[in-house]
């Protein structure tokens, strides 16, 4: 016969708050990133001057990095690109993707 209840340490103990809140959400947790998937605000305001596209820097792992371009990805259509808008930095193709994102509202 054992000298201690095993029944103590054999169920785990989690508090009552965290199984209330476990219980009530529905959708696992989000991950967030560093990118938002909201639009700049100043996509549209016509300054294009101080919008243009950048190549996206080198980093540890990729010599020649690439992202998901926003617009391609609007139209369901998973294409990536070497480069950003340096001020909104947003993924776009150099040519008719970066055009549409900066003077479409609905692109």
């Amino acid at each position: 016969m054992l000298p201690y209840n095993t029944s103590n340490w054999i169920k785990p103990r989690i508090p009552e708050d965290i199984l209330h809140l476990e219980n009530t959400d529905d959708k696992a947790p989000s991950v967030s990133s560093n990118r938002s998937s909201k639009d700049h605000p100043l996509r549209l305001s016509g300054g294009m001057k101080d919008h243009y596209p950048v190549a996206i820097p080198p980093s540890g792992r990729k010599k020649f990095p690439t992202r998901v371009c926003r617009v391609c990805k609007a139209h369901s259509q998973r294409r990536e690109t070497r480069y950003v808008c340096k001020l909104c930095s947003v993924a776009l193709h150099a040519g008719e993707c970066f055009t549409r994102y900066h003077t479409l509202k609905n692109y």
